[in-house]
């Protein structure tokens, strides 16, 4: 399982969809970032399939938080969910997560990774905390018609 995680990892290097998405969140977020923060295949091995286990079990003595929008009503959305996921009558507290903090735009900055492809991906990104503005609506409408955004 280890070696096929490596190798859709090292296929995806090759992918250009992939290395857009990767290029966007390091220009974003810099070099800590949600593409850059997984296990690495050594990692993997070093916990084992066992450790992986004891780890996923675990999980169900800290506290979760259902997210659920549909017809059915609260308890029974809950009676579904602890009929599936039992969970621990004292839970620890969740880990608070990692909130990614995205990088303030100093200068004007273009990255680039070169790919033998007949499209290119672009995106452009400010961080500077201008408002939306209807009033720029129908400019970014025609702007994005004629460049193909939307």
């Amino acid at each position: 399982m280890v070696s096929d995680i490596a190798k859709q990892r090292a296929d995806g290097k090759t992918d250009q969809r992939n290395c857009f998405r990767a290029l966007t969140l390091y220009g974003m977020y810099g070099p800590n970032n949600t593409q850059t923060e997984s296990m690495q295949p050594y990692q993997m091995l070093l916990l084992g399939a066992q450790g992986a286990l004891t780890h996923l079990r675990s999980l169900s003595g800290v506290a979760q938080h259902v997210l659920y929008y549909g017809p059915l009503k609260a308890d029974e959305v809950a009676a579904m969910v602890n009929a599936v996921h039992p969970m621990s009558d004292n839970p620890v507290a969740a880990h608070p997560g990692q909130y990614y903090t995205p990088l303030k735009v100093e200068q004007n900055q273009v990255l680039m990774a070169p790919f033998d492809a007949k499209n290119t991906y672009m995106t452009g990104y400010s961080s500077r905390g201008e408002a939306f503005s209807t009033a720029q609506s129908p400019y970014v409408d025609v702007f994005n018609e004629y460049f193909g955004g939307g």
